[in-house]
């Protein structure tokens, strides 16, 4: 009953209103990972996660994630329920690299999302896992991974026909290419 009223609760209520119940969301949160009730736990999710973000618990958003990927993988399969994982995969990684750094677990969390979306194709949602990636090997000056993913962002946007992938696309492949040496070259790509 408890659980089942403060998810009611979260759902029609501000989150800086419900801020103020948070041990008593987390207690219904654990709760409803223990009995397995996705639909009560994505709607806590939606209203914890911000709060956890906010406040820099990434530590504990990484939990929330964990925990609701736990549950999606004992769930009955569903058309989409790959792209409610990929969402919780890179929200995941993107809180592991805000609280750790651009580790080898955060390029493993980004990889996997990656080989999630190709299972399913060339779709949409392949790109910001490739930028993300992109930018966490430039940012660790690993150039040539940057160069790698930059240029599958700019053959996925000619495909696309996405003006916008384009720019981001040359971007980041005019600062990969520009830092590992090729200062000329890498300005061209920026221009």
């Amino acid at each position: 009953s408890h659980a089942r009223y403060f998810a009611a609760l979260a759902k029609g209520t501000e989150n800086e209103t419900i801020a103020a119940e948070l041990d008593n969301l987390r207690i219904a949160w654990r709760h409803s990972v223990a009995g397995r009730n996705l639909e009560r736990v994505n709607v806590l999710r939606m209203v914890l996660w911000p709060i956890f973000e906010a406040r820099g618990w990434y530590q504990a958003a990484i939990e929330l994630s964990d925990d609701l990927l736990g549950i999606i993988v004992a769930s009955p399969d569903s058309p989409d329920r790959w792209q409610e994982k990929l969402t919780l995969m890179t929200k995941r990684a993107r809180a592991m690299m805000l609280l750790r750094g651009y580790t080898a677990e955060v390029e493993d969390a980004y990889a996997d999302a990656l080989a999630l979306v190709r299972e399913h194709g060339e779709v949409p949602q392949i790109f910001p896992v490739l930028r993300s990636l992109g930018s966490l090997h430039a940012l660790r000056g690993e150039f040539d991974k940057g160069i790698r993913y930059s240029n599958e962002i700019l053959r996925l946007a000619v495909v696309e026909g996405d003006g916008s992938m384009i720019v981001d696309g040359y971007s980041m492949l005019g600062a990969s290419t520009g830092f590992s040496g090729h200062l000329e070259t890498g300005l061209g790509y920026l221009d």
